[in-house]
């Protein structure tokens, strides 16, 4: 199960409500057709009334910001499973692991950097592991709290 940060859980709402998503019937696929990227389907439940929509390039500001949010959330977890398997089974792999994670925070594509840093500081602490993921994950760590990452999730 994905757990997400509250003020995450409240920007999409706030995005799902300022669009009018569930209500309207717009378009949101832009003329220019991008679909060698992937595409992106939304959908929104509420009560009775549901809605998806489905698009590879949009022009609409709080669709784009919805699926980059959503891309960033699953860019995360499977960061986050990749690093926990890294932990458990190839310890020799997390420096690798933590490469990822650095180049993905660097990109924007975490959605919540601060969820990241949790796991950044077991993996800093833990004797176990090599002294280089714990190094790198200090450096990652302290890089997140002095602001260095930002994320899709505007504030």
């Amino acid at each position: 199960k994905v757990k997400l940060l509250p003020a995450t859980i409240a920007r999409i709402r706030t995005l799902f409500e300022v669009s009018g998503f569930i209500d309207s019937k717009a378009e949101y696929q832009d003329k220019t057709d991008m679909s060698h990227l992937g595409w992106t389907t939304l959908t929104a439940k509420q009560g009775a009334r549901s809605r998806t929509a489905k698009f590879n390039y949009t022009i609409n500001a709080q669709m784009k910001e919805l699926g980059d949010i959503f891309r960033g959330v699953a860019t995360q977890e499977i960061s986050l499973l990749d690093i926990d398997n890294a932990q458990r089974y190839q310890p020799l792999d997390l420096p690798k692991q933590l490469d990822v994670l650095e180049n993905d925070l660097r990109l924007e594509w975490i959605a919540e950097p601060d969820r990241v840093l949790i796991v950044l500081t077991e993996i800093a602490g833990d004797d176990s592991q090599p002294l280089i993921a714990r190094n790198h994950a200090k450096r990652i760590a302290d890089a997140i709290k002095k602001g260095k990452y930002k994320s899709p999730v505007k504030k």
